[in-house]
Formats: C-alpha cells, structure tokens, sequence
C-alpha cells in the first residue's frame, strides 16, 4: 500500500552469516560441531585478544567449571583473567537475534534479550557467589571427560573484580 519498509545493512550481513551457517550446517552435518567449537573460540578469545597489551602477564583461565552454589551441578565460567589484584570474570554470549521486528514479536525478541544479555549478567552474578562462598574455593577444567583442579582461588586477594557480561551480537 502506502508503506515503506526498510532496512538496516547490517541486517543483510547477518541474515546471509545465518545462511551460510545454516546451508553449510544442512549439507555438511558433521561441520556442525567444528562451527559451533571455532564460534565459541572466537567468541570466547575476543577479549583477551583485543586487550592483549593490557592483559600482559596476566593469568587467562578459560571454560572454567565450578560447582553452582545452589544446585551443587558442574557450571561453566567461559573466561577468567587475573592480574595481580584485579579479576575480570566474563561470560560471553553470541547467539542469533530475531529477525522479525520487535513491533510485531516483541515476546520474541524480549527472550532473545534475555537469553544474550541478562542470562550472562546471571552467570555472573552466580560466578561470584561461589568465589565468596569461602575464603578459598577451587576451580576446574574439563580434562579428558572430568573435572580436575586448576587453581585455588581467593576472592579476598583481589582489589577490584569486575563481572562482564559480553554479548557479541550487533542487535540489528
């Protein structure tokens, strides 16, 4: 009718990504696994890398699991970056924004919002009240299907602690 629609570039960058993911994932489905493993990589690696002179030095722990101070279940922490008396703790999301307009299915896209923003802020929220659950609290890694201690870890030894929660997504 008398309408317009429009859109933003970076919508057709990400929907040809998505499509690309999805051709390639329906023709080779044993890539499946890889693409998810490199995403998670570059995803979870983004910051280190980016603040790579800042973080000189520092202790870079990543996919670090825990036990979840309420349940008692294994949790994973993706990134832990310590250097000398400051934490940053990062829970980073990447996912796949709706592609329909918030006017129309904006239930949609609230939990699409609350699963890449909000999910991670939780995360960490948890994160740490695991490291205050105790003067010292171990944290582990998975090695060949079990979970050993990698360090011990003392909240009290850290002047600042920042939680990030990091959503790489461009929300178009």
């Amino acid at each position: 009718d008398d309408g317009h629609y429009t859109c933003d570039a970076n919508f057709l960058r990400d929907s040809t990504y998505r499509a690309l993911q999805w051709g390639l994932q329906r023709r080779l489905p044993d890539y499946k696994q890889e693409w998810l493993d490199r995403q998670t990589s570059l995803t979870e690696g983004a910051f280190p890398r980016i603040f790579h002179r800042q973080l000189a030095g520092a202790e870079i722990l990543t996919s670090v699991y825990y036990p979840d101070p309420d349940s008692g279940k294994w949790v994973e922490n993706d990134v832990l970056i310590l250097q000398n008396d400051v934490l940053l703790q990062l829970e980073v999301k990447a996912g796949v924004m709706p592609m329909h307009s918030p006017e129309v299915y904006f239930e949609r896209h609230v939990r699409t919002i609350q699963e890449l923003v909000i999910k991670a802020h939780h995360q960490c929220e948890r994160f740490l009240r695991y490291a205050a659950s105790a003067p010292e609290v171990p944290v582990y890694q998975l090695i060949d299907g079990k979970h050993e201690e990698v360090r011990r870890l003392r909240l009290g030894d850290y002047r600042v602690v920042v939680p990030i929660g990091l959503t790489v997504e461009s929300f178009t």
